[in-house]
């Protein structure tokens, strides 16, 4: 069943004493942002919003946060915690990443956190990321009523995440990817996926609400002059995300790029500009782009696939 935001969201917002209090639990990556336009919209009408993130968003988004994690990414990542943990999980990375890194290694982190947090300033109503199940965890002990806001195709195993989260802190020496009874599906599911792009089997969720997707940009990144438009010479933006790429993969494609056209390349926040060495001088380097802006002028872009650029495309 598919139904407007509207039809749940409204009704959980109809309290005429106090203003709602919304948590948005966001893993800690950019793409994963795609719900703050909804956080910014639901503290228009009145809600007091907070969104529950880690370095690098904390206290640099434009709504209130809380810490959302116990892992300092700038000492070890979730991938590392994952590897250390669970060897084994290099034996079947098809089946076992999953349930290894986001059900336990970055899930348990979250609870600690976010019971910290929730127990000192209960929201009243959570939105979640699947890639986040410890949130989902941690509403449950606390009664709070979650919806999962989803931000890549129809994908049950992440949809089972929280019983594996659960199942890691009752019995910590279960390998995560041990098969689990089946899960009760999380009701109601936000889709933002256009159906020309949705490849799950999405139609066999009970209850789901469709929304628009609409791009958040950080208000404070940086305008991008773009290139006089030379005639005939497009203009290509290249980005690999912010959680996949390497210097050298992204200096190969800029130079491709660079022998078709003007060039507007974002590094994100792991590849520096000094990295990619010297390019040519038709290409121009920032860490953060305002993508709608960039996009809407580029006449090609080359990216990894990642739901934060496709959704924006």
């Amino acid at each position: 069943m598919q139904r407007q935001p509207c039809d749940r969201l409204g009704a959980v917002g109809d309290h005429q004493e106090a203003s709602v209090h919304l948590l948005c639990a966001a893993a800690r990556v950019w793409a994963r942002l795609s719900r703050l336009p909804l956080a910014e919209a639901a503290r228009a009408a009145g809600a007091r919003v907070q969104v529950a993130v880690g370095h690098p968003f904390d206290d640099n988004l434009p709504l209130p946060t809380v810490p959302g994690t116990d892992v300092d990414p700038t000492v070890t990542s979730v991938s590392d915690l994952t590897r250390e943990r669970f060897p084994a999980v290099a034996d079947d990375m098809r089946t076992r990443w999953i349930p290894a890194c986001f059900g336990v290694a970055h899930a348990l982190p979250a609870v600690a956190a976010l019971r910290r947090a929730w127990r000192a300033d209960r929201p009243d109503l959570v939105l979640y990321d699947p890639a986040n199940p410890g949130a989902a965890v941690v509403a449950n002990e606390l009664g709070i009523p979650a919806i999962l806001f989803s931000v890549f195709h129809y994908f049950p195993p992440m949809l089972d995440l929280p019983a594996v989260t659960r199942r890691a802190l009752e019995h910590p020496d279960v390998d995560p990817w041990r098969q689990l009874p089946e899960a009760t599906k999380p009701r109601p599911y936000i889709d933002p996926m256009p159906a020309a792009l949705q490849a799950g089997p999405i139609a066999d969720h009970p209850d789901v609400i469709r929304i628009r997707t609409v791009p958040w940009e950080d208000p404070l990144t940086e305008p991008v002059a773009l290139p006089h438009r030379r005639l005939a010479r497009p203009l290509v933006y290249v980005t690999f995300g912010t959680v996949v790429g390497t210097a050298e993969l992204l200096r190969e494609v800029i130079l491709e790029a660079a022998q078709i056209g003007d060039v507007i390349a974002s590094t994100g926040p792991t590849v520096r500009r000094a990295q990619l060495g010297n390019l040519p001088d038709n290409v121009a380097v920032h860490r953060f782009v305002p993508t709608r802006t960039v996009m809407e002028a580029a006449d090609l872009v080359v990216h990894h696939g990642g739901m934060g650029t496709t959704l924006a495309d």
